[in-house]
């Protein structure tokens, strides 16, 4: 049983299948830095991912 759907039969999209943009921290790449170092620091790993080059944000 799906609880929603992207475009009701007959409908238009829910608002929440609109694109939107993210708040302007989600686009600091010192704070994606920051993020990235934490999370390998709590998960134990580090990541085999060569860094970005300098100023690039970071995009999965």
């Amino acid at each position: 049983m799906k609880l929603s759907s992207p475009r009701p039969p007959g409908g238009e999209p829910s608002p929440a299948s609109r694109p939107v943009t993210s708040c302007p921290e989600s686009y600091d790449v010192a704070i994606q830095r920051r993020l990235w170092a934490v999370s390998e620091d709590l998960a134990g790993v580090t990541s085999p991912v060569a860094a970005p080059a300098s100023g690039a944000a970071v995009t999965a």
